[in-house]
């Protein structure tokens, strides 16, 4: 998924980046949501890498509000029980960890061409 927010960090991100779009999250589908919903996996700084229900945050999305414009992408790759495994793994290592982007790690960025660290 692919936001693209209205807020003043978001236009820094896009402007750092030259992108479009300024924040990603990933569509994790279950059977507790139902056909019409899905849980979004994110990383923002308040909360760190978490998770929202798609029909908690829908009314964010619009012209005026946090998000002004949101797209999907699908991730076309096997989904074999090692992926889904990994995936698992993954996702317990990193649930709950904060990040930063400050103007030192931008600075970086566009004095030498690195990627930056939002770990």
């Amino acid at each position: 998924m692919l936001f693209r927010g209205s807020h003043n960090g978001a236009g820094l991100i896009r402007g750092v980046t030259a992108g479009h779009f300024d924040h990603v999250a990933l569509i994790i589908r279950t059977e507790a949501e139902g056909k019409n919903d899905f849980i979004i996996l994110e990383a923002t700084g308040t909360y760190g890498v978490s998770s929202a229900k798609w029909s908690d945050i829908r009314s964010e999305i619009g012209v005026g509000k946090f998000y002004e414009k949101v797209t999907f992408r699908k991730l076309k790759c096997r989904r074999s029980e090692e992926f889904i495994n990994k995936f698992d793994e993954v996702l317990a290592e990193v649930w709950d960890l904060k990040y930063g982007i400050g103007l030192s790690k931008i600075a970086k960025k566009v004095t030498n061409g690195n990627s930056v660290a939002l770990k």
